[in-house]
């Protein structure tokens, strides 16, 4: 490579270095839009194979989208990326981007599912070999990463941060692609995470890989980039050899103009007034801990990452505190919604569900935090003043935004983080308290946010902020609490903060503890390091299964002894046969509430084949039957156009297509006429003794539908489009391809169950499927399906679904109003939803108290 001075740095244009070569990955041309705004203008460039390159630029200058389009999340408007000349991005989607692997800011290990799952998700059979046997190629993987404390059965939201990056690294070189993206994968890790990540991309480029690192630490980047990619404002501008580069030179690349500097607060606050107390505090995985911050000091908590700081922050704002107390001045704060009236604001790291409201704009988001929870009920905000406000707080961390009405949600990462920054620190409030200051933020704006807390903290703000970069802890805090296993092991003050220091610090109290005999025992917190899996990651919870067998033999019983006739043989195969259609209809509904989605059509879909049958009754029965499959799955296909190629949200498609459905029904057989094939009739009806023969065969396709669920890697693949869609797509998952398939099968299973209520009806009746618009949605849900999406049984929807006729039968035996079915109908599916929301289990959630945790 041609070597530069650093003075002039001899910047290189995009145009000629993809004309040194075909080979390795060109990216010519891309352009992309999003709406009125030019993410990327015309790039043209070329990252050769066995190099770490890195992509460097301010927030909002292109950097994620152009590492999008090349992983294929974004589809560029014009030009095109090839490796070897072979096209992998093209306008439309074209391309083969299989040997192209990304690890993202935000990660892509589904938390709900366990680590083992999630190694099964990312890496395919063909990648395998080179891992050992089948039975133990996953441990094998952990191992050869250095995780071997991590139990493949943990589910990846009890492992910390830094181990889930290195398994999803572990991962991509698994695979050997050949184009390796880091976008941002050092954001949160501690020195140690930074180090290992920093050496995997030195081992993928050692390979032979072409690996691209997008970052906005510029002394990573110098120490394993080999040449340097600058854009600002979507826009090539200069491209460098790192030998040639300074820091200082770099940022003046990425703002277009020079940039000061930022050097620390020499002089600390020297009021002795205590704003913070924190008294034998504990939080999971964290304390006792005792902490006093006086009015206007700057606190920093650091550590290596996964041992408490996150867990210290949210309990000084009330959040998760399971003993001893924290006092804002002299008043105890109990619970985070008692923050904002003691003078706490706290700035979570999860700015898109936690620091913003991501759908509302710019301005709405800083008028909600300065504003809107001021002032009497009647008052008016003057827009003139929201406007001002937001604009000021905007230019002064230099928001790149096309409006102050755009939603936040359409800004980079690290614009958002801006605006919960700026807003947080605009307040003015008694206690600052920051997750993670400067995460995703580039270098210019991450000295606006340090002059802005020194700011504020110099008016008499306290301010406490956890950071995975001991750098930043150096520049800001006046004192640095270093933690690890969860207690506070050093405090460090004025010069005694360093980098070197707070290392040390926690890597030597890591290490002391490991070699201790005691090393696998708790502290007084009860935090342990090893991981002790929480869940093997199932589909459902044999408990659901326990509960709904209780009830049904419970009530059973009850029923015998009002009515012994209840425990007729002749009565049980009616509950069976009524079952049926309930049975079915509500499996059909569980793939798509696997994914994340709903159906509210099915019933209406039930009465329109039924009434469809209704019109043929000499045809074969098993012409009759492909024909409601085939039907049910067309009706299927029309919602899935609606929802996923239109994005037509479900409820309102489908509540929409339930409509059409109807009125279709209802112009075939404006009254009920017409009858059902009499074959198809008595093949519905057919019994094995006192049991149907079609029950045998829904409980048998029943456990085939589980066995697709919980064994299958299809089956695997549905349950992470449910559990997170972006994160799955990040995967390699076809999301849309998914949710178009689950609302297809919803369909034809919707056929099946037509022909079971056509055989039982008799008649062609438009409207015989309404009662089961609400019982489709709410036996999968009774049964342990989760209406967000990943989990649920089929096996759960015939217990729930046989409960349900249970009930419609017993009712008359106790002379009970016929809403009496609807009622427990009703309340049996709020209680599942209570259930399922406070635990996984809805047995266990009877005895045990709901506990939040964050996504």
């Amino acid at each position: 490579m041609q070597q530069h001075s650093a003075a002039a740095l001899a910047p290189r244009t995009g145009a000629e270095r993809a004309a040194q070569a075909t080979s390795g990955l060109v990216v010519e041309s891309i352009t992309k839009t999003f709406g009125s705004t030019t993410a990327l203008n015309d790039v043209t460039t070329r990252f050769s194979r066995g190099t770490v390159h890195g992509l460097i630029g301010e927030n909002g200058s292109g950097k994620s989208t152009l590492v999008k389009i090349i992983a294929g999340i974004h589809h560029a408007d014009t030009g095109q990326v090839s490796l070897d000349g072979d096209l992998i991005a093209a306008p439309g989607g074209g391309g083969n981007r299989s040997r192209v692997a990304c690890v993202y800011q935000d990660g892509s290990l589904i938390e709900e599912l366990t680590v083992g799952q999630n190694i099964d998700l990312m890496i395919e059979p063909e990648h395998r070999g080179a891992l050992g046997p089948s039975a133990t190629w996953s441990r094998n993987l952990l191992d050869g990463i250095g995780l071997s404390s991590v139990s493949l059965d943990a589910l990846v939201s009890t492992v910390p941060a830094n181990e889930q990056r290195l398994i999803e690294i572990g991962c991509v070189l698994a695979k050997k692609p050949d184009v390796i993206l880091f976008d941002e994968s050092t954001s949160t890790l501690d020195q140690h995470g930074v180090d290992r990540v920093l050496q995997s991309m030195r081992d993928g480029a050692a390979a032979g890989a072409c690996v691209l690192f997008v970052t906005h630490r510029l002394r990573e980047m110098l120490a394993v980039a080999e040449d340097i990619t600058v854009l600002r404002d979507g826009v090539l501008v200069a491209e460098f050899d790192a030998a040639s580069a300074t820091e200082e030179k770099l940022v003046q690349e990425m703002a277009g103009r020079e940039v000061a500097g930022f050097s620390r607060r020499l002089t600390a606050s020297t009021d002795t007034l205590i704003a913070l107390t924190a008294a034998d505090l504990t939080a999971p995985h964290c304390g006792p801990v005792d902490l006093k911050v006086t009015r206007g000091e700057i606190i920093g908590i650091g550590g290596a990452s996964g041992n408490g700081q996150a867990e210290l922050i949210r309990a000084l704002a009330g959040e998760g505190v399971h003993g001893g107390t924290v006092h804002i001045g002299d008043n105890q704060l109990r619970r985070p919604e008692d923050g904002p009236g003691t003078g706490v604001v706290f700035v979570s790291s999860d700015r898109r569900f936690e620091s913003l409201f991501s759908l509302l704009s710019i301005r709405e988001n800083y008028t909600l935090a300065l504003d809107a929870t001021s002032g009497h009920w009647w008052s008016w905000l003057s827009r003139r003043r929201e406007v001002e406000t937001a604009r000021t707080l905007a230019d002064k961390f230099g928001l790149v935004r096309r409006s102050l009405e755009q939603p936040v949600s359409s800004l980079s990462g690290g614009n958002q983080q801006k605006v919960a920054i700026g807003r947080a620190i605009a307040g003015a409030p008694a206690v600052l308290l920051i997750e993670e200051p400067t995460e995703g933020v580039d270098v210019r704006s991450r000295y606006d946010i340090y002059r802005s807390i020194i700011e504020v903290a110099e008016t008499g703000t306290t301010v406490v902020f956890t950071s995975s970069d001991a750098g930043e802890l150096r520049a800001l805090a006046d004192r640095v609490v270093v933690m690890a296993r969860g207690r506070e092991v050093a405090e460090l003050r004025g010069e005694e903060v360093t980098e070197e220091a707070i290392v040390h610090a926690f890597s030597t109290a890591t290490a002391g503890h490991e070699q201790s005999s005691g090393s696998t025992d708790a502290p007084a917190s009860g935090y342990r390091t090893e991981r002790v899996p929480r869940s093997n990651g199932r589909a459902w919870d044999p408990s659901t299964f326990v509960l709904l067998a209780l009830i049904i033999v419970g009530l059973g019983a009850y029923a015998t002894t009002r009515d012994v006739r209840f425990a007729s043989i002749d009565n049980i195969g009616g509950i069976l046969l009524l079952s049926l259609p309930l049975i079915l209809v509500a499996i059909a509904q569980l793939p798509v509430m696997m994914v994340g989605e709903i159906d509210a059509s099915l019933g209406s879909m039930m009465g329109l084949i039924v009434v469809g049958l209704s019109f043929a009754p000499d045809l074969p029965v098993p012409l009759l039957i492909g024909g409601a499959i085939v039907g049910g799955a067309i009706l299927g296909a029309f919602n899935a156009l609606l929802v996923v190629v239109w994005k037509v949200p479900a409820v309102i498609a489908t509540i929409a297509t339930l409509g059409i459905f109807i009125g279709v029904a209802r112009i075939l057989r404006p009254t009920p006429g017409g009858l059902i094939s009499f074959d198809l009739s008595a093949a519905t009806s057919t019994m094995l003794g006192s049991i149907p023969l079609l029950f045998v065969v829904a409980v048998v396709f029943a456990i085939a539908v589980d066995y697709f669920i919980g064994r299958t890697r299809r089956g695997l693949r549905t349950r992470a489009v449910g559990y997170s869609t972006p994160r799955a797509l990040q995967l390699g998952v076809k999301s849309a391809a998914y949710k178009a398939a689950m609302y297809v099968a919803a369909g034809a299973i919707a056929g099946l169950a037509g022909i079971t209520l056509a055989g039982q009806t008799g008649v062609g009746d438009a409207g015989v499927g309404a009662g089961y618009t609400l019982l489709s949605l709410a036996v999968p849900v009774i049964g342990g399906a989760a209406l967000a999406g990943g989990r649920g049984t089929a096996i759960g929807c015939v217990l729930a679904a046989l409960f349900i006729a249970q009930v419609q039968t017993f009712i008359p035996f106790i002379d009970l109003p016929s809403g009496g079915y609807l009622i427990t109908v009703g309340v049996l599916t709020v209680m599942a939803l209570i259930a399922a929301s406070g635990s996984a289990s809805p047995l266990r959630a009877l005895f045990t108290r709901p506990s939040r945790e964050r996504k």
